[in-house]
């Protein structure tokens, strides 16, 4: 999507259309080349792109994105594929600010570490399939606020931070790290479009969501196994803009922060006060002064006449 709104999109299909039929190898290079993606980690994606380029050329020029997600759709099958295979999901809630998962020190013998992480095995796919796109919007965020891999190596892999597997650093190449709301709620709505369909045979052309009831639905499951919604201690903080989750400790000294932040903007407003009464004082007394400076001048000439 990004690519249609943000370089020539519709040059770039109609060129990959032309190397598919000439060349589909070609055309797999091709595209690789121009979204600047790995080949070794994005070559059966790519392949899959330009098979459907050739089955249905006028259909991917007039809505490329549905058709896009197709692709899309294969690998989320593949991906839940391997939850099911393996019976079993882990469920970590992720410090926001920090950009790390909550994991339970030893010696913790608090309700937090009984409950997280929380492992899924009961209606695994469809609970896999509910979550998938919170846990992409926080690869999102946590890609975005380190504009990078980083990010995410330090969300999974926190031991290697802050060095990035070269095999990371090349999976990544072509994908955009830019925090861009549009962006983002563009690529979590087409995950969203893709795990609704996948029972289907066709995929739906245009989904309609009901936010309140996908986040009731999530927050019914969380308490479902967490009743005391201890959310493994994290603590939420809010601007009135936006909000976030994060530890105790951290919540704690951002409120200090503010509160401090708050005083001196008092302070500094109260100040600005004081600067601007003293200015009208300043100019009172020199009204006053050329006041009087008139009034003498105008008596020295009534006594000369």
């Amino acid at each position: 999507e990004n690519l249609i709104k943000e370089r020539n999109g519709k040059d770039f299909l109609e060129k990959w259309i032309m190397h598919a039929a000439e060349d589909p190898s070609k055309a797999n290079a091709t595209v690789l080349k121009d979204l600047n993606l790995d080949e070794k980690e994005f070559d059966d994606l790519s392949k899959s792109l330009v098979s459907k380029l050739l089955w249905n050329q006028d259909k991917f020029l007039s809505n490329p994105i549905f058709e896009a997600q197709k692709c899309v759709r294969e690998s989320a099958k593949i991906m839940l594929k391997l939850y099911e295979d393996s019976q079993t999901a882990c469920l970590y809630l992720v410090d926001e600010y920090n950009g790390l998962p909550i994991i339970p020190m030893a010696g913790d013998d608090s309700d937090v570490k009984s409950i997280y992480p929380h492992k899924v095995t009961c209606h695994l796919p469809q609970i896999v399939r509910k979550l998938l796109p919170f846990v992409q919007a926080c690869v999102l965020y946590m890609r975005g606020m380190s504009n990078g891999v980083p990010g995410l190596v330090k969300l999974i892999f926190e031991g290697a931070y802050p060095h990035i597997p070269p095999s990371w650093a090349a999976a990544s190449r072509g994908l955009s790290h830019q925090l861009h709301m549009d962006d983002t709620v563009s690529e979590i709505r087409s995950l969203m479009d893709v795990l609704n369909d996948l029972d289907s045979d066709t995929p739906k052309q245009k989904v309609t969501y009901d936010g309140d009831k996908e986040l009731n639905s999530v927050l019914s499951y969380f308490h479902s196994f967490d009743p005391g919604r201890t959310y493994a201690g994290l603590k939420r903080v809010k601007n009135g803009i936006a909000c976030m989750w994060t530890t105790e400790e951290t919540a704690n000294n951002l409120l200090t922060q503010a509160e401090a932040h708050t005083v001196a903007k008092a302070y500094q407003a109260r100040e600005a006060e004081k600067l601007v009464l003293k200015k009208k004082d300043i100019r009172i007394a020199q009204l006053e002064k050329a006041v009087k400076e008139l009034k003498y001048r105008l008596n020295k000439a009534a006594t000369k006449e």
